[in-house]
């Protein structure tokens, strides 16, 4: 399955859903394994200040931009605040 080349790293995960890089057939692979990640995470991000460019539209687009806002105003580490 394609998305066990992503495990692990969210930032791998956002950059081809961003550019379109990843086949169709895939995109909702990807897109769950990203948020199983998340969990993983403690419900944090882990994509580090340059990767969140792609994160806040990309969870977006998956139709989970109450989970962007929530993560955004995370105030344990990894957070902004």
């Amino acid at each position: 399955m394609l998305t066990r080349l992503y495990l692990g790293v969210q930032v791998v995960m956002l950059a081809p859903e961003r550019s379109a890089l990843i086949p169709t057939q895939h995109k909702a692979d990807v897109a769950q394994t990203f948020l199983n990640e998340i969990v993983r995470a403690g419900n944090h991000i882990t994509t580090g200040f340059i990767g969140n460019k792609y994160a806040w539209p990309a969870l977006t687009d998956i139709g989970q931009g109450h989970l962007a806002l929530d993560l955004a105003l995370q105030t344990t580490a990894p957070s902004y605040g």
